[in-house]
């Protein structure tokens, strides 16, 4: 009796034990389940924030990427809290987010991702905290940018080369890399045809737009600038709310009303601009600002990326 009363006694203790163990190891699950849950969002957040960055067309987004205010937090608007991670970790996951405005990451090192901007006013001051806010993007100027040559007997040969060091100085300019900006180019005479269509193949500025630029000939014939414009606002592949302008490279002279085709392609929110080539005795430069319609955009064949800059400022701002 006494050994089945031992037995009895030592299964019912091993039983209170083995109840014991498994609540600890169901305690001790859930504790290593959040923590690795925890671990995988974050690891999750960082490498989006790599493909992110390694994809994008702007810079990488990464801690230089936030404006820093040390001793402070933003109440609300909370996305997410990651615990405790590293600085770069926590600007990485909030980079990885669209949503992400600004985050804390406290002096213990916990990280919590919010949706909003605070205000100075609104920040409030906590020894323990540091907020992180991102940076505006800066804006993107969008043009799409004609380049309309005159390729007609009145402009000389060393007249027609200027031309086309002034459109290539043109593509690459400072102002208008970095940006939404499309560049075409159409040949006229007594005809006009499109040569390097908008958003063709060749991107601003690439090997491609320089050869085709470079290896342009001069064809000869009479000069219909009138006709050219209408055709350039009729047929170039303008974007739809996209600002549009055009550059007439062109000696003034022509055989017909450049005016009246240059004042309904300004009406239709084509921005017009001029540079005068050909003989110096010829160059018809008040022709050439009516077609314009403003005499500060009137450029000469050295002032490529002055005329890019005022295109760029004229509809960007």
């Amino acid at each position: 009796m006494r050994t089945s009363l031992f037995t009895d006694n030592s299964t019912e203790s091993h039983e209170e034990k083995n109840i014991s163990v498994q609540d600890d190891l169901a305690t001790s699950d859930d504790s290593t389940t959040t923590a690795m849950l925890g671990k995988l969002l974050l690891t999750t957040a960082v490498v989006l924030a790599a493909i992110h960055g390694s994809s994008a067309q702007g810079p990488t987004c990464d801690l230089s990427s936030f404006n820093h205010f040390p001793q402070t937090d933003c109440s609300g608007g909370d996305i997410a809290s990651l615990g405790t991670v590293t600085l770069q970790a926590c600007a990485a996951a909030c980079c990885a987010d669209s949503a992400c405005l600004s985050f804390q990451h406290n002096i213990y090192g916990k990280c919590h991702l919010k949706y909003r901007l605070c205000s100075a006013g609104e920040k409030v001051q906590t020894s323990a905290g540091n907020m992180y806010d991102r940076v505006p993007a800066a804006a993107v100027c969008s043009v799409d940018i004609v380049l309309t040559l005159d390729v007609s007997s009145s402009i000389p040969q060393d007249q027609f080369d200027l031309a086309k060091n002034f459109m290539l100085d043109f593509i690459a300019c400072d102002a208008l890399q970095d940006q939404d900006i499309r560049v075409g180019v159409i040949h006229y005479n007594c005809v006009p045809w499109t040569y390097l269509r908008l958003g063709g193949k060749y991107e601003l500025n690439s090997g491609g737009m320089r050869g085709a630029i470079h290896y342009m000939m001069k064809n000869g014939g009479e000069t219909r600038t009138g006709l050219a414009i209408r055709y350039m606002k009729a047929t170039s592949d303008f974007r739809d709310g996209v600002s549009r302008a055009a550059v007439i490279l062109s000696d003034g002279q022509t055989s017909d009303d450049s005016a009246y085709e240059a004042d309904a392609a300004r009406n239709a929110g084509v921005a017009l601009y001029a540079v005068p080539i050909g003989y110096t005795g010829l160059k018809d430069k008040s022709t050439l600002v009516t077609i314009t319609g403003d005499g500060y955009r009137l450029f000469d064949v050295s002032q490529a990326c002055m005329a890019a800059q005022k295109i760029v400022d004229d509809n960007c701002g």
